[in-house]
C-alpha cells in the first residue's frame, strides 16, 4: 500500500524505497503456470508466462511493488473474463535491438466470451484503449484498469492517462477471439 498512499507509513517508505534491485525471475516464480483465483472464488485460470528478458526490472521494493499490482489488475481482469480457463501472460522487450532494454512490454491476453467481447465493441469499437481510462465495468468496480494506467503514467514522469494511452504505454485490443491488454514499464537496466 505504500506505492500508492504517500506517508502512511513513513518509516517503512524509507526502507521500501531504498535502491534494491529486483529480477524478473520473481515474477516469473509467482505467475509461471499459476492457477489464479478471482476474488469471489468461483472462477479460476491456468497463467502462461512467456518471458523473454531476464534482468532487473525495478529498482525498490516500492516501484516493484506498483508494477505488482498492475500485472495482477491485468491478470485477474483476464482471468474473470476468460473463456477457456486459460490466460497468456508475455514479458518481453519492445525493441529487440536496444539492449539491455530500456523498457518491458507485459502482455496479458484471454479467449473471451462473445458476450464479453460484444459489450466490448459496443462501448469502444476501434477506442479499445480508453478501457484504461476507467468507468467500465462488467461486474467489478471499473477503477482496475484506470489504477494500471495511473502506475504506467506515473513509472514514466507522464503528464495524464491520455497521455499514457495515446503514446501506447498501455493499450487493448481484441484479436479475433481474444482480449489483449498491455503496458510498458521501464527496466532497472536502462
Amino acid at each position: 500500500m505504500r506505492n500508492a498512499v504517500q506517508q502512511i507509513d513513513p518509516a517503512g517508505e524509507i526502507r521500501d524505497s531504498q535502491e534494491i534491485e529486483h529480477n524478473v525471475s520473481l515474477l516469473i516464480e509467482k505467475w509461471h503456470d499459476a492457477l489464479h483465483q478471482v476474488r469471489d472464488g468461483t472462477v479460476a485460470a491456468r497463467i502462461h508466462l512467456d518471458c523473454r528478458y531476464t534482468g532487473s526490472i525495478s529498482e525498490s521494493c516500492l516501484e516493484f511493488a506498483a508494477l505488482d499490482r498492475v500485472l495482477y489488475n491485468l491478470i485477474n481482469n483476464s482471468a474473470q473474463h476468460t473463456a477457456d480457463g486459460q490466460v497468456y501472460f508475455a514479458i518481453f522487450p519492445p525493441d529487440e535491438d536496444t539492449v539491455p532494454p530500456a523498457d518491458l512490454r507485459f502482455v496479458v491476453y484471454n479467449r473471451s466470451t462473445p458476450e464479453h467481447l460484444r459489450l466490448l465493441a459496443q462501448r469502444y469499437d476501434e477506442t479499445m484503449g480508453e478501457l484504461f481510462l476507467g468507468g467500465f465495468t462488467t461486474g467489478g468496480t471499473g477503477h482496475g484498469l484506470r489504477i494500471c494506467a495511473e502506475f504506467v503514467t506515473n513509472a514514466y514522469g507522464l503528464q495524464s492517462v491520455e497521455q499514457a494511452i495515446a503514446e501506447r504505454y498501455c493499450g487493448a485490443a481484441r484479436i479475433d477471439e481474444f482480449f489483449v491488454n498491455w503496458i510498458h514499464w521501464p527496466t532497472s537496466d536502462r
